[in-house]
């Protein structure tokens, strides 16, 4: 090797290591998402002149804990008891689906004869047979516990797992420390016992996770309601559990939960105009104010990268 390409090598190895630096996570108080998986407006940081904090202070909101994240700024604009441990009810479907995405490798599914969950309220049955793509979009549109708990039955199968000990697994690996889960649905388990738990920032890291890594799986959870038709022939008109989907502009995916343990959760994922990805989440409000909490600061955030 020449002296030029001695010297040449070693620029190249500073670079390279410069490079890692720069782009290696700088979330306040967030866990790291790998910078390789990012979209490109998500890894190099707009100029923002503003202070969120102005835009904020006087925000009233329901919900117990709440947080607005910038992906592309990698900011948190609000938060609200981002790192307080709560149940998640059904956002806990995120990484149940997400789960049962990455474990079964078959081309079509058929719903178990063993029982589910939803009893006289079922809306798929046992024999049915569906695109797996289909079935991740309705149980997620839908928030259907006995697509869920088919989904992790049909996935466990697959790899000869539990799918509960996978899903607790991967927060592990995202280093989601006080996330847990106790099934896939997020239903409670008792009066005191729920059936996942985390904080507001836990439920940022994962479902920015699966969006980068399965974005399809949200592709319904945007529109009002959808009809699905199962390889059985069978139709299901679904409805989605987010009331709000045509009021937040550009958003790409959403996913709601409540139950008595829980009360009201939403999580939601969108690209402003300007090309921002924001997340927010609202957990522990109710029934209606986990929306109206969503919208005032989807309001806020609106103000805030548009001034």
């Amino acid at each position: 090797m020449s002296k030029r390409e001695y010297v040449l090598s070693w620029i190249l190895i500073v670079l390279a290591i410069l490079a890692t630096l720069y782009l290696r996570d700088e979330y306040t108080g967030v866990q790291a998402i790998a910078p390789a998986s990012l979209p490109a407006a998500a890894i190099v940081p707009s100029v923002t002149i503003h202070d969120p904090a102005e835009y904020f202070h006087d925000v009233t909101i329901l919900a117990e804990s709440a947080i607005v994240y910038d992906v592309t700024d990698r900011r948190i604009l609000y938060s609200k008891d981002v790192d307080t441990v709560r149940p998640l009810a059904s956002i806990t479907k995120i990484m149940s689906v997400t789960a049962a995405r990455e474990l079964i490798q078959s081309e079509t599914v058929t719903i178990p004869h063993t029982p589910l969950v939803d009893g006289p309220l079922a809306t798929i049955t046992a024999g049915e047979e569906w695109l797996p793509r289909d079935l991740y979009a309705y149980t997620l549109m839908s928030s259907s516990n006995d697509g869920a708990e088919a989904l992790a039955q049909i996935a466990g199968e697959s790899c000869k797992c539990s799918v509960v000990g996978y899903m607790n697994h991967e927060a592990a690996a995202l280093g989601l420390t006080d996330m847990h889960f106790n099934n896939p649905t997020g239903l409670d388990v008792s009066a005191d016992t729920a059936g996942a738990v985390g904080t507001a920032k836990d439920v940022v890291e994962f479902f920015v996770y699966a969006y980068l890594n399965h974005p399809e799986l949200f592709s319904q959870t945007i529109v009002e309601n959808h009809e699905f038709v199962s390889l059985s022939g069978t139709h299901h008109s679904a409805v989605n559990t987010d009331e709000i989907t045509e009021s937040v502009g550009g958003l790409l995916a959403s996913k709601t939960g409540f139950t008595e343990l829980a009360q009201g959760n939403l999580a939601i994922l969108y690209k402003t105009s300007n090309g921002h990805i924001i997340v927010c989440v609202v957990l522990g409000s109710t029934r209606d104010g986990r929306f109206t909490d969503t919208l005032s600061l989807y309001e806020r955030t609106q103000k805030y990268l548009n001034d």
